[in-house]
């Protein structure tokens, strides 16, 4: 994309989507309404609902096993927020005291047409019913208009580890978001993201 100025994140028309007209060349999905939705760490509500994102990159371009790591995703909206499904299969599922050094997912949201530092970080960790996370507030001074929050469930299973999470979030017409997953194995971290580029927080132009 290159007119919205928070990097390289996908956009995608959240709310009113009908009222929304996009500016050439950006890209714009459209992520639907789900109703009675829990934030419990339970596939069984979203059925085969959502915004599906099936594949996910690596951000070094080394591809590896599927059966090591791989990953799927279901962005939906509600009226309270952005909803977000991600399930990892991952070999060695494992944390850190400081989140986003172990295996963790990464949502970065922010409003279309902003800097890059009009955006929030919100780092997940996997495991346990409430799950750890961390929020990073990367906006602007003048954009602090009020404090952002999230909503989080994650738990281990047979072959990784889910999570699923709410971002309560004002009406707007488009969002801006960016999905990473960390993985790390003894002292290696691997990234894997919506779209692969390791600035997509601080570049404005594709």
């Amino acid at each position: 994309m290159s007119k919205i100025r928070v990097g390289l994140f996908l956009s995608f028309i959240f709310f009113t989507a009908s009222s929304l007209r996009a500016d050439e060349g950006d890209p714009i999905y459209n992520v639907p309404q789900i109703k009675g939705i829990n934030v419990d760490g339970e596939a069984s509500d979203w059925k085969d609902q959502g915004f599906r994102i099936e594949v996910l990159s690596p951000m070094d371009g080394r591809i590896g096993p599927s059966e090591k790591f791989d990953a799927s995703v279901r962005l939906a909206w509600n009226n309270f927020g952005l909803m977000v499904w991600v399930a990892v299969a991952d070999s060695t599922p494992s944390s850190n005291d400081t989140v986003e050094l172990g295996d963790s997912v990464e949502l970065f949201v922010g409003e279309a047409g902003v800097p890059a530092s009009g955006t929030v970080r919100y780092i997940i960790a996997p495991g346990g019913k409430e799950a750890r996370y961390r929020i990073a507030d990367l906006r602007a001074q003048y954009l602090h208009r009020n404090k952002p929050q999230l909503k989080a469930v994650s738990r281990k299973t047979g072959a990784g580890y889910v999570v699923e999470a709410l971002i309560p979030l004002k009406k707007e017409n488009r969002l801006t978001f960016q999905i990473v997953i960390n993985d790390v194995n003894g002292q290696k971290l691997s990234r894997y993201a919506w779209y692969p580029r390791d600035d997509t927080d601080v570049q404005s132009r594709s």
